[in-house]
């Protein structure tokens, strides 16, 4: 993430205590307020100042040097942000002002600067070819291709609103291809090009593309019925490559003024949070899907968010663990108190529990008790208490911190607020101290510092032993200084950390590495850690979380030592696979869940407004298909055996007995059969959001709505809730406030018998690849 207008202070280092090391620290105190700060490994790091001036600091930005960068004859252009290749960190891109760039092949030591033909508006790396670079000119609407570092650009799309490197959504794609969201005939056509000479049409009448690791999500308009539909690309391999309607409990239309908001893609499920109401409704509902991410189910209501950010978080580094904040009171109106009240899932989305309070922590007389934490909306919501939202770090295993308080439902008011952290992915939680905070993990987990926010402060507090104990650190005499952001090295893996207050001009570095032992020993420092809800019974002695005992290595609470370079290597100690039971399925497409708390058993009730086909329209004489028992398994579930909710083969009308008893490897299968890995998270994992346009499809032929309507992009976008916590410099820290773009759109005008028909193919089965061929459909041969 890149934010601009990053802020740094003072420090002046005093005793934590007698017996103990104190941390080392620098200040740095710039000429010009920080513009960009990022974090290209845990040693070097870039900042641009707001004078368009580079420094880098090669220790964590302990010292800092300011870079004299080439200049080309008769150009006065100045630094203005920073771009890190996803596939090299060895390859740095420095945005100018003007129309040139400065390059970078060896991590910053040397830069040469290029002549771009305009001063890109938007930028994409490829995701595997670091010299392959993309480029979007707003005013033109032209996009631009470098493969040669930047050596030569080459005019790929005109009349374009969007374009996208192709690999980011298929990874069958040629490494070549570019997508391109292009204005022509009065429409917008998503199109793709290997060449920038030959172009093939993808979709008509196509407003947006967002991608993400495995799947291309579009949305379009259909002239005819002047509606809009969502489309995915399944992951079901080569053979397979078109766009399929996406299925929602009300049927397959979307309406043109809701929100629509990709919140996740990690776990082998879509979660989509969607606001029903107008779009500057407070609540929405949240959506799960199958693998295939077609067909979507209800679960949890009243999901509250502002505007694109939803209150939901996935707990990184622990598969299936979710949290969300709901609105307790939607139908008492806008002038109402919210009452928001936090939920915790362990499996995936299928149930959902509120928060255990914190050990120690007192109950209010009256109301009910429970923990409350502060998500994405407290951030943006403008209001004049700010608090830092749940968060977590796929390095840290188990670790989750907070802002909340103990009650009924959850607290604006800075008073009734603690800083928590969880140890156990979420179970259990523990109070840091009182008052909101600002934080950040260092250390794989083994390190949280946070600093009280809302409020000038002379101190830092830490824990290195999982909350056990916290200490503080003076680090500043002035009593002016307000904090607003703490952060460390992309991977949270060191000791390091970098303090930003309000004014933009200090870089205060703190390093507690002098604090520790020394470096912990794989053999002694280290104990077992398992994800696991003691509501979740085990299984042949087992302790499974969807459906797998995932067994890790962490530091022991008792090891002053930090984890060496080398420990994600051997982070994950063993994965088993456990037997089935009932809190590994969720209700099917086409059911509704219903919760017994008393018996703490997820029940799914038959829906009658959602159309099923018995049989499937694709069904042919001598096939099987599935028949749903009202479950699922849940996408990302490793479980095999036990519990049978999975599907029921059914021979298709017409097959005789010989037939039934024949080969039947072109039929659906039991869900359980196979289950797909999960989508892999990308980069900052992601909120993507598909907004639609609250006004009727005649207005995108005014040039001034046309202007604003489509983006294509990566699954990176701001507009959507911050799955992944905090947006922040390099990737890793705490930030206020978010800076990426978002997108706005609509999908494809054809609606057939064929995608009638794919409805009833199990999304979860391995043959579900061959089946959807049977449906699959060529935009140009329209066959």
């Amino acid at each position: 993430m890149k934010m601009k207008g990053l802020y740094l202070f003072f420090i002046a280092a005093v005793a934590i205590a007698a017996a103990e090391s104190l941390p080392e620290s620098h200040t740095k105190t710039f000429e010009s307020s920080i513009f960009d700060l990022q974090y290209v490994n845990h040693k070097l790091v870039l900042a641009v100042l707001s004078n368009g001036k580079l420094f880098k600091s090669t220790d964590g930005g302990n010292t800092w040097s300011e870079q004299v960068l080439p200049t080309s004859s008769g150009s006065s252009t100045k630094a203005a942000d920073i771009h890190i290749s996803p596939s090299s960190a060895k390859t740095i891109l420095i945005h100018g002002n003007l129309n040139s760039n400065w390059w970078s092949k060896d991590g910053g030591a040397t830069w040469t600067i290029d002549s771009a033909p305009v001063r890109f508006s938007e930028l994409d790396w490829h995701q595997t070819e670091p010299g392959y670079f993309l480029g979007l000119h707003n005013p033109t609407h032209v996009s631009y291709v470098t493969t040669d570092y930047g050596k030569t650009y080459n005019k790929w799309y005109s009349s374009a609103v969007g374009s996208n490197w192709g690999d980011a959504g298929v990874d069958q794609v040629d490494k070549s291809t570019v997508y391109g969201m292009v204005w022509e005939n009065n429409i917008f056509n998503m199109k793709s090009t290997s060449d920038g000479q030959n172009y093939r049409l993808q979709q008509k009448n196509t407003f947006t593309a967002v991608y993400m690791q495995n799947q291309i999500f579009t949305l379009s308009h259909n002239d005819q019925f002047n509606d809009f539909y969502l489309r995915v690309t399944p992951d079901v391999g080569k053979e397979v490559k078109q766009y399929f309607r996406a299925e929602f409990p009300w049927g397959e239309d979307l309406e043109e003024k809701n929100l629509y908001s990709i919140l996740d893609d990690s776990t082998g499920a879509v979660f989509m949070g969607i606001n029903h109401q107008d779009y500057d409704s407070r609540w929405g509902h949240l959506y799960v899907s199958e693998p295939m991410g077609v067909q979507y189910v209800f679960s949890l209501g009243y999901m509250v968010h502002t505007y694109d950010n939803f209150d939901f978080m996935r707990v990184r580094g622990a598969k299936g663990i979710l949290f969300a904040n709901s609105l307790e009171n939607p139908n008492e109106g806008a002038s109402a108190a919210e009452k928001i009240r936090t939920y915790v899932s362990f499996n995936n989305g299928a149930w959902w529990d509120p928060l255990a309070k914190p050990a120690g922590v007192e109950c209010p007389p009256t109301g009910a008790c429970y923990l409350n934490l502060h998500g994405w909306r407290s951030i943006v919501a403008g209001e004049d208490k700010l608090f830092g939202p749940f968060y977590s770090a796929d390095t840290a295993i188990g670790i989750v911190v907070g802002n909340g308080n103990v009650g009924e439902y959850l607290s604006s008011n800075p008073n009734d607020i603690y800083t928590v952290m969880s140890s156990d992915g979420g179970v259990s939680f523990k109070a840091l101290n009182k008052g909101p905070s600002i934080y950040e993990i260092g250390d794989h987990g083994g390190i949280i510092v946070w600093a009280p926010i809302n409020q000038p402060t002379k101190k830092i507090y830490f824990t290195k032993d999982y909350g056990k104990t916290v200490k503080e650190y003076t680090f500043t005499d002035r009593s002016d200084v307000w904090v607003w952001n703490i952060i460390s090295e992309d991977q949270l893996n060191g000791t390091s950390f970098l303090i930003m207050d309000q004014t933009g001009l200090v870089a205060a570095h703190i390093d507690f590495k002098s604090t520790y032992d020394g470096a912990c020993n794989l053999a002694s420092d280290y104990e077992d850690y398992v994800p696991w809800h003691d509501q979740v019974v085990p299984t042949n002695g087992l302790h499974c979380l969807m459906g797998e005992q995932v067994t890790y290595r962490r530091r022991k609470d008792s090891s002053n030592c930090y984890s060496p370079d080398n420990f994600d290597q051997n982070k994950v100690k063993s994965v088993q696979s456990c037997l089935c039971t009932e809190d590994d399925f969720e209700c099917d497409f086409g059911y509704k869940p219903r919760w017994d708390s008393a018996n703490h058993q997820l029940l799914c009730d038959r829906d009658d407004t959602v159309k099923l086909y018995d049989p499937p329209l694709w069904c042919k004489p001598g096939r099987k298909y599935n028949v749903t028992q009202g479950y699922r398994l849940e996408a990302g579930n490793g479980c095999r055996g036990g519990v049978d909710k999975h599907p029921k083969e059914k021979d298709c009308p017409g097959t005789s007995q010989e037939d039934s008893n024949s080969d039947t490897s072109e039929g659906g299968s039991s869900k359980g059969s196979s289950n797909k890995a999960g989508w892999v998270a990308v980069g900052i994992m992601i909120p993507i959001v598909l907004l639609i346009i609250g006004c009727a499809f005649v207005a995108l032929n005014n040039e001034k709505i046309r202007e604003r309507l489509p983006v294509i992009g990566r699954g990176t976008f701001s507009w959507g809730g911050s799955s992944e916590g905090y947006d922040r410099p390099g990737g890793s820290a705490p930030a206020l406030f978010d800076d990426e773009e978002y997108i706005i759109g609509n999908l494809d005008d054809r609606h057939s018998d064929e995608e009638e028909g794919m409805k009833n193919v199990d999304l979860g089965s391995p043959n579900a690849g061959k089946e959807l061929e049977d449906f699959a459909f060529d935009p140009e041969t329209k066959k």
